[in-house]
């Protein structure tokens, strides 16, 4: 749900004749991802450890996996390893199709089909295998990510700003304006709800820790909510809904790696 909204969000943001497009690449980005993480992504992330670097193949295809088992040495004890490889399924599919916001109105579809094929085999797979496979380099060191603040915002984020980089620059600035605002706000409120799920589902159980992730990530995105509205307000002297929007989606992004270690307070603080 998540995926397919953010293209829902984006949509409402840009000019009206590339909305289509950057729907199509949403969901074809989708599509592609799934597919990667059953064929090779889910092995490579979380499969036995390369010298704490890259997963082997074994679980290419979800072979070498029992449905009625839990995998062995993860942190997701407790649910079938089916069940794991389809809930990290969410996260895989929808790590590269963020950074399209990065490239609106100005890649062409075979450039968006390269990057979301090669972009998670270079960068997600293998930073998902040093922070969440238990016998990653990185989570050896006692690096602890959550729900993806590390493994999914900043690998992004930094997957955007170097598209951004390197993408040519419009010849003359100018505001394009956004085609419709509340297409854009629905979108936004379909990945906020989308948040509880993949914050508190980070648990892998239903316990205190995923109770105390679904508050933090609420609190943490009304503070930032509400902060940014008034701080724009401040600055412009006019209340604006989209900075109401973006102070939010900000909040949830800020808690993710955070919200199930975190007390209630401390996501308030953070937001």
């Amino acid at each position: 749900l998540q995926t397919p909204a953010m293209g829902i969000a984006q949509a409402g943001l840009i000019r009206r004749k590339n909305c289509l497009s950057m729907l199509l690449q949403t969901f074809t980005g989708l599509v592609i991802g799934s597919l990667l993480w059953f064929c090779f992504g889910f092995s490579l992330a979380f499969g036995p450890s390369i010298g704490g670097w890259i997963g082997n193949l074994d679980y290419a295809f979800f072979l070498g996996l029992d449905a009625t088992q839990c995998l062995p040495h993860m942190t997701a004890n407790t649910i079938p390893a089916y069940l794991f490889g389809g809930f990290q399924c969410m996260f895989a599919l929808m790590v590269p199709v963020i950074v399209t916001g990065s490239w609106a109105e100005k890649f062409t579809f075979s450039a968006f089909l390269g990057f979301v094929t090669v972009w998670p085999l270079l960068v997600y797979y293998p930073v998902a295998h040093w922070i969440w496979n238990s016998d990653g380099w990185l989570a050896s060191l006692g690096v602890a990510d959550f729900a993806g603040g590390l493994t999914i915002h900043l690998s992004s984020g930094v997957a955007a700003l170097v598209v951004s980089a390197m993408v040519q620059r419009r010849k003359k600035f100018q505001c394009l304006g956004h085609h419709n605002i509340p297409l854009a706000v629905v979108g936004a409120s379909l990945v906020w709800a989308g948040w509880y799920s993949f914050n508190a589902g980070s648990a892998y159980k239903a316990n205190v820790q995923a109770a105390v992730a679904l508050l933090n990530t609420h609190v943490s995105s009304c503070a930032a909510g509400l902060v940014w509205l008034f701080l724009s307000y401040r600055k412009d002297r006019t209340w604006k809904l989209l900075d109401l929007v973006n102070g939010s989606l900000a909040g949830l992004a800020t808690i993710t790696p955070a919200s199930g270690y975190v007390e209630p307070w401390a996501a308030l603080v953070m937001g």
